[in-house]
């Protein structure tokens, strides 16, 4: 029970609205938005920023990477790949300043069968959580970052690139956003960022694994034809935030028409035109290229 002596009639209704509300805070299924943050202006700054807020999960023997997406006072929220968990009591948590944490798994938010799983830990430094966008502003062609912690050498990498095929439908687990930045094992699971430092997708996939070209399904079993896998084997894959925010409906995004468009920012790939041109015209063959299930 919560008692406090009278004060003040304002002071005690302020009072009982926290004693009301102290439960709620404390139980993890409800997911807090992030806070309002100025978003960068440069691709330094980008960098920076996503070094801020990837973070190194560790799980048993293996590493790989996670999102800071979202704080409540000392409680902290991570988004990571579900197949990077090794564990559920064997986790922690690596942030940029090199402190670990112990990590636990929030099972109130159950993404069913897509690849993301949702850790928490606590700690009394304060560190930013990410903004967030989504996929769908981006068009063909348009830059996009990504960073994690590579598994051969476990130093963050951030590596730019282009946004380049979408599918007609989401694959198996959730993914859906091709993207040809050099995304190596380890990183999934770390963030893909677009010019304006939101967080629109989570790693996963990268191109040309060792271990076998993907199996790509689509969530109906439908298949891309043979020659569309090919081409999807070359290009890393991420699951959109759209699809992270229909199980996790508190998360706020920033708006495109909210972040200001940063004119003095060159898009390196901005002058080759005839390549988005040419990846849409790959896109909508995708559409078009599909094998029934057995």
């Amino acid at each position: 029970m919560c008692f406090f002596p009278p004060v003040g009639i304002f002071y005690m209704v302020g009072i009982n609205v926290y004693c009301l509300l102290l439960p709620i805070v404390r139980d993890y299924s409800i997911i807090p938005t992030i806070e309002q943050q100025f978003l960068p202006t440069s691709p330094e700054k980008i960098e920076q920023r996503s070094r801020e807020v990837t973070v190194r999960v560790i799980s048993d023997k293996n590493e790989a990477s996670g999102i800071l997406i979202s704080k409540l006072r000392s409680n902290y929220f991570v988004l990571t790949n579900k197949h990077v968990l090794q564990s559920e009591n064997n986790t922690k948590i690596g942030t940029f300043d090199g402190k670990l944490y112990p990590a636990t798994l929030v099972k109130s938010v159950n993404f069913e069968t897509t690849d993301l799983v949702l850790l928490s830990f606590q700690s009394s430094t304060l560190y930013s959580a990410a903004q967030l966008g989504r996929s769908r502003d981006l068009k063909i062609g348009d830059w996009v970052f990504s960073s994690g912690f590579p598994t051969r050498s476990q130093a963050w990498k951030f590596a730019e690139g282009q946004y380049t095929l979408s599918t007609a439908q989401p694959m198996e687990f959730g993914y859906a956003f091709g993207y040809n930045s050099e995304v190596e094992k380890g990183m999934s699971g770390g963030p893909v960022m677009d010019a304006y430092g939101r967080v629109i997708a989570v790693n996963g996939v990268h191109a040309n694994p060792l271990w076998g070209k993907p199996s790509y399904r689509y969530a109906s079993g439908e298949k891309p034809c043979e020659a569309m896998r090919e081409e999807m084997a070359n290009l890393s894959w991420a699951i959109p935030m759209e699809t992270v925010m229909q199980f996790m409906p508190d998360l706020r995004t920033a708006p495109l028409d909210a972040v200001g468009r940063n004119e003095n920012v060159v898009n390196p790939f901005a002058s080759n035109r005839p390549l988005p041109s040419f990846l849409k015209s790959r896109a909508k063959l995708i559409s078009d290229c599909v094998v029934p299930p057995p």
